[in-house]
């Protein structure tokens, strides 16, 4: 037998089932804007029936209510704000999205590379305007993560109030 030479890939550490989800990124909020549009496109174009290819139904949350409370001061598309609604939910509602049909009009591929051109040509004023969309993202996982230590702490026996570190309190590496 032959060894390889590769070195051991590190194992991923996997997040705790009850942690919030992670915020995502401008570019992940226009990529499923620009995803929907694309796909309509492309389906109009083959004479196909345009059906929503975005998640379907009512999204409940009762556990992060509190803490979710956004006030969206902006308008925006419906896919953008069902994935902004399905960030909301707890973290082990839901946790994957819905499937999709494929489409069978595009390749993964080719979506990918003109989504990501049309992301470098975009105007400053739309980056804005997805970047706002994210910070709505980070604000509900910070109020989220701040929840989700309080809870870890009272579980763990420890105070009501969860630590705070300062960046002085950390030791520098030498």
């Amino acid at each position: 037998k032959k060894k390889s030479n590769k070195t051991p890939s590190k194992t991923k550490k996997k997040s705790p089932d009850d942690a919030p989800r992670r915020p995502l990124s401008a570019y992940n909020y226009f990529y499923i804007d620009e995803r929907e549009k694309i796909l309509q496109q492309k389906q109009e174009e083959a004479g196909t029936a345009v059906e929503s290819t975005t998640a379907a139904g009512p999204i409940k949350n009762v556990k992060w209510e509190k803490t979710c409370n956004i006030d969206y001061d902006i308008e925006m598309s419906e896919p953008v704000r069902e994935m902004l609604e399905r960030q909301k939910l707890p973290p082990n509602e839901g946790r994957r999205r819905p499937h999709r049909k494929r489409h069978g009009v595009v390749s993964f591929q080719e979506l990918a590379k003109t989504i990501a051109s049309r992301w470098r040509s975009l105007p400053a004023d739309q980056i804005q305007y997805y970047r706002k969309i994210a910070s709505f993202d980070l604000k509900r996982y910070q109020a989220q993560m701040f929840d989700y230590n309080q809870d870890k702490l009272r579980r763990e026996g420890g105070s009501s109030s969860p630590q705070v570190i300062r960046k002085s309190d950390v030791p520098k590496a030498a």
